[in-house]
């Protein structure tokens, strides 16, 4: 009974090890920035494009063959589209005191509606949330 009793302990220690070495090899979530809570370099055009394809390969989107778009919904937050021909991402606000879209070209830059310099800083503002937002709810 002894040898029965060590190779049972053997085997939950070596099960032991194989999941915490799982668990470590995952991938770190992103850093949160100590200002406005943003995910560091999200909104930048290289976090823009490495979204896009997070989109695609998340379990978590849909994609609409009539539309040939990704969609990633996050209840009363945002609903963010992203077309694969285009290369066009939409990220649309949910809140009801915020009525925001933000729409980011192939190469991962921000359309500015030219509506002014203040219009412009406070758009790109929002926008980088909403970008902060869905990079810290597809990276859980």
């Amino acid at each position: 009974m002894p040898a029965n009793k060590t190779i049972t302990h053997t085997f939950i220690l070596a099960s032991a090890l194989v999941l915490s070495a799982g668990c470590a090899s995952k991938a770190p979530a992103p850093a949160i920035a100590a200002e406005g809570g943003a995910v560091a370099g999200s909104s930048s055009p290289a976090g823009i494009l490495a979204l896009n394809q997070q989109i695609q390969a998340s379990r978590l989107a849909t994609y609409a063959t009539r539309t040939a778009k990704y969609t990633y919904f996050i209840g009363g937050v945002l609903n963010a589209e992203y077309e694969p021909q285009t290369g066009v991402l939409s990220v649309s606000s949910l809140a009801a005191n915020e009525s925001v879209t933000c729409k980011y070209a192939p190469d991962g830059t921000l359309f500015i509606d030219p509506k002014g310099s203040a219009d412009a800083a406070t758009h790109t503002n929002q926008c980088n949330g909403l970008i902060s937002r869905l990079h810290q709810h597809i990276n859980r």
